[in-house]
């Protein structure tokens, strides 16, 4: 029987490339650099729009930005939304078995429940975001 990998995917509000693990002097994020060392690091990767909702949502169905319904930002209401016929990845991990949760933001959508997720922690400051993924992974 083959083992399904986990699958973790981290997306953070205007981070840039400002990690320890790509070359960035000074900085201190050595569990995220664990991460890239033992898992996936982009190397030579770059954002289909200079916006973050944009972005989150062309990462999250594949599809470029003008084809998604968000072309500007999501939150704030800015007036963007994924479009009613898209599919986000965690509805795909979702239907094939996967446990799906969202810890904080999202900014692709003003529905977080529409997105196919199992489990969503909303609270967004990065303290909650923290304490919420500890609890859950003490569970």
């Amino acid at each position: 029987v083959l083992k399904r990998p986990n699958i973790l995917l981290i997306t953070c509000h205007d981070l840039g490339k400002h990690l320890g693990c790509y070359g960035i002097p000074n900085l201190n994020t050595p569990a995220l650099d664990n991460l890239a060392e033992k898992g996936l690091l982009f190397r030579n990767s770059f954002a289909t729009s200079p916006g973050c909702s944009p972005s989150r949502a062309a990462i999250s169905t594949g599809k470029y930005p003008h084809n998604t319904g968000v072309l500007g930002l999501s939150h704030a209401h800015f007036g963007w939304d994924l479009n009613k016929n898209e599919t986000h990845i965690s509805k795909y991990f979702s239907d094939n078995g996967y446990l799906t949760v969202l810890f904080g933001l999202q900014h692709i959508t003003y529905e977080d429940n529409s997105l196919g997720f199992n489990k969503i922690f909303p609270e967004r400051s990065a303290d909650d975001v923290v304490n919420n993924i500890k609890i859950y992974l003490s569970q």
